[in-house]
């Protein structure tokens, strides 16, 4: 398997740790039993109305 995929990058500065972050949630249609990693405290959440392909659902409305 290829490591980018496993290991998060790591800038050894502490100014990435200062961009705001959004993380998106797609809750229609969410599968039973599945439960989401924890948003970090201070981050924003926007939910969408759309399944997992929000930017194609999004415009379809």
């Amino acid at each position: 398997m290829n490591r980018a995929r496993q290991d998060p990058a790591r800038s050894g500065s502490p100014i990435p740790n200062t961009i705001p972050r959004t993380h998106i949630h797609c809750v229609e249609g969410q599968p039973t039993g599945i439960t989401r990693r924890p948003v970090p405290a201070g981050e924003r959440v926007r939910e969408l109305p759309t399944g997992h392909d929000c930017m194609i659902g999004l415009m379809r409305r």
